[in-house]
């Protein structure tokens, strides 16, 4: 009993400060719109705007929060009353199965929402003038909705499996499709990005994208051998969290590569830190059991606690250097924080 209150002090501890780093960042982000209005009636209207994020922003913390309660409350089942348990009760994990959705589709609905209302820049002048001409009536197509038609595929086929698929099946068409393709295309992904000729971006930011998206796309090599390491057809059930897993991808590589804003490489530290979360749901849900005598250097704290400090040192960095705009020898940090984190990895493999 108390090893389950320690842990979860520790988890709760962690959600928190995520959630403070996500409303720091969100409010990073904000910050050069309070810039520069023309008129006192614009300048207020934007004031108006910019509560009502922050409104927003506040929201989404306590979202957060109330996840972390229910993400503790299914990591440890067998605290209930009595010998039963709480979860004995299938209304009990029909209300956590609907809550867990509702914290995703807020937090994805927050993001979507964050990019659709981001003021578009348009750079297409200096660089195309004289050789490509621009119709009149042409418009910048929203990423927001591309985004949101994509996740509606995915929360479609959460459905149909949901509804319609046996555990044996959602296994193969996880183990033998979806992981699959999702490793094709970010090979796809990574090919496009290496035959790129330009690029707007500032020098030293490829290298850091490099770091990052290289990393993720061997994380996702290795979600896929945990899931033929440890799933099993007749008890599989965290299709779910394999979903979130490659939307996380997709998500977080568009945000890496395609965006310009210097914040996405925050976006990218905190992804590391969930990570290691997401594995240890994935591995509560299909009931993997740790070994008595593992040490806590081989559990996912390790890896969590390593992208928690280094997304604290960006948060300060990009504090540091607002005004300025340089990187802050960012290079350097992402292959530190990347050699850490193959430290530890070799060190639970062997």
């Amino acid at each position: 009993m108390v090893a389950q209150s320690i842990a979860f002090i520790f988890v709760m501890g962690g959600v928190a400060v995520i959630a403070v780093l996500a409303f720091i960042a969100y409010l990073l982000m904000r910050q050069p719109n309070s810039r520069a209005t023309s008129t006192d009636d614009v300048a207020g209207e934007g004031k108006r705007l910019r509560w009502i994020e922050y409104l927003l922003a506040i929201v989404v913390v306590l979202v957060v929060v109330a996840g972390g309660i229910t993400l503790v409350v299914q990591t440890y089942p067998e605290a209930g009353v009595g010998q039963s348990g709480w979860r004995a009760d299938s209304r009990s994990s029909v209300f956590l199965t609907i809550m867990s959705a509702s914290v995703v589709v807020a937090v994805l609905a927050f993001v979507i929402g964050f990019f659709v209302r981001r003021p578009k820049k348009v750079a297409i002048d200096s660089f195309s003038k004289g050789r490509i001409e621009v119709p009149a009536s042409a418009m910048e197509t929203s990423a927001g909705a591309g985004i949101l038609g994509l996740l509606c595929l995915f929360v479609a086929l959460l459905l149909l499996n949901w509804v319609a698929v046996e555990r044996a099946d959602q296994y193969r068409l996880i183990l033998h499709l979806l992981y699959p393709a999702t490793l094709g295309v970010a090979l796809v992904l990574l090919f496009d990005k290496a035959t790129r000729a330009w690029s707007i971006k500032q020098p030293g930011e490829a290298l850091r994208e490099w770091v990052f998206c290289d990393a993720m796309v061997f994380f996702l090599f290795l979600a896929f051998l945990n899931l033929v390491w440890h799933g099993d057809g007749d008890t599989y059930t965290a299709l779910f969290w394999d979903v979130v897993n490659i939307v996380a991808f997709f998500l977080v590589f568009w945000v890496l590569d395609r965006k310009v804003t210097r914040y996405r490489f925050l976006v990218g530290y905190v992804y590391f830190t969930l990570v290691p979360l997401l594995l240890l749901i994935w591995r509560t849900v299909q009931g993997h059991e740790v070994l008595a005598e593992s040490s806590w250097w081989e559990s996912v704290w390790p890896f969590f606690l390593v992208g928690l400090t280094f997304t604290l040192i960006e948060v300060m960095v990009l504090i540091a250097t607002r005004s300025s705009g340089r990187q802050g020898v960012g290079g350097v940090r992402d292959v530190l924080f990347v050699v850490i984190y193959g430290i530890l990895l070799l060190s639970v493999a062997s």
